[in-house]
């Protein structure tokens, strides 16, 4: 057993424009950092949480924005930035009784843990911030971190971004359900139940939305169109049956939650065809970005 420490470096932008926003922005980001030990060792059994430390800009801007490739100044003081100190154990006799046929050297199996801690760590962090953010839709978003030990710079972390939060909570959407905040403990147990990132592939329709889900996560919120496509398909895995007009399906099922919109227009619907269109060519294309007639 070889054991390494890492150092996660992530970037978490404010969500700071308002007073509340602002209190909701504290809660949730503490909520994470005081469970990420939790949602570690939930998604990667090997992973010790070491100790986060908040950093400060003032003293070691230059050395993070080498890190990270940060190019622009006052776009990283939209950001805090925190240091996880991650433990990684590495089990070379599993390793070799799960691959029997690999070959490899005694200076490859020295190299080895490094590269595959940092390639766990990032995939793990980046977990953790998905589960976050179903427990807290719209709240945390991250930027592009790095994970790396004292001696290399090794893997990034992608940036989970995804919906704005105004998406979830502006009163102009006042007629829909209030969202809450979640338990993440509880969001964990129910994602072990679910099975949502151990199978890898959504079955049931509860799976196929959230794994839709996490794909919209992964998007920035100028990715307008691959959002808006992983959110079609995550409707439609949960409310459609695969059988019949799927867009009428797809109206009529979402009331159910939403309840009706005061706007005649059939909003899904219409959100159904813009998606059908990009999927299958109808779109006008220049240079690269979709327009909206």
């Amino acid at each position: 057993m070889k054991t390494i420490n890492f150092h996660a470096i992530l970037p978490i932008r404010h969500n700071s424009f308002t007073e509340i926003e602002n209190e909701n922005y504290l809660f949730c980001l503490n909520n994470f950092l005081d469970n990420l030990s939790i949602l570690l060792t939930h998604i990667a059994y090997n992973l010790k949480l070491i100790k986060v430390e908040r950093i400060d800009l003032t003293s070691k801007t230059e050395e993070l924005f080498n890190l990270l490739n940060i190019q622009r100044l006052g776009s990283a003081y939209l950001y805090d930035f925190f240091n996880i100190e991650i433990e990684y154990n590495f089990d070379e006799i599993e390793l070799i009784k799960a691959n029997p046929n690999l070959k490899i050297t005694p200076d490859e199996l020295d190299l080895e843990p490094i590269g595959a801690g940092a390639l766990v760590i990032s995939l793990a962090v980046q977990d953790s911030l998905i589960l976050s953010s179903i427990a807290f839709p719209g709240q945390l978003h991250s930027a592009i971190g790095r994970v790396n030990t004292d001696e290399h710079i090794l893997n990034t972390i992608d940036e989970v971004d995804g919906f704005a939060n105004n998406v979830f909570y502006d009163k102009i959407y006042g007629n829909w359900p209030v969202l809450k905040f979640l338990d993440i403990q509880k969001v964990i147990k129910w994602e072990k139940k679910l099975g949502l990132f151990s199978q890898g592939v959504g079955a049931n329709p509860v799976q196929k939305a959230f794994s839709s889900y996490t794909h919209i996560l992964k998007q920035t919120t100028v990715d307008t169109f691959e959002m808006l496509f992983w959110t079609m398909q995550g409707l439609e895995g949960f409310y459609c049956n695969g059988k019949g007009e799927l867009r009428n399906q797809l109206s009529e099922k979402s009331k159910i939650f939403l309840g009706n919109w005061e706007d005649t227009k059939n909003i899904v619907g219409h959100l159904y065809d813009l998606r059908s269109k990009f999927v299958h060519g109808g779109f006008p294309l220049t240079g690269g970005i979709m327009i909206l007639l």
